[in-house]
């Protein structure tokens, strides 16, 4: 299947955002989420918190340089999603479907 034809099986968000040192939502909730996937792409130390906010730092999911976090049909989750750094300007990528 062309990567054109994936509409026709729900709809699908990419996008990214600077994250810095202080706690800003980063996904909003959504029952109708199928998979999501937030990837860290900066040299900073990015701390998701799943639910209501704020995110602190060394406290929930950490991701390192790299590193990502998966929601999906095994590890399913609708609520919304903070985020803070270590450092400003961390670039956080984000994916996110729906059914």
């Amino acid at each position: 299947m062309a990567l054109k034809d994936l509409s026709i099986l729900g709809k699908s968000r990419p996008g990214a955002i600077a994250v810095g040192v202080a706690s800003l939502i980063v996904m909003q909730a959504n029952p109708k989420r199928s998979y999501a996937l937030l990837t860290n792409d900066s040299a900073n130390i990015i701390y998701l918190w799943k639910g209501e906010g704020p995110a602190i730092p060394n406290a929930g999911i950490v991701l390192a340089a790299g590193w990502f976090y998966e929601i999906s049909s095994v590890n399913p989750y609708y609520g919304p999603i903070y985020a803070i750094a270590t450092g400003a300007a961390s670039n956080l990528c984000l994916q996110e479907e729906e059914l």
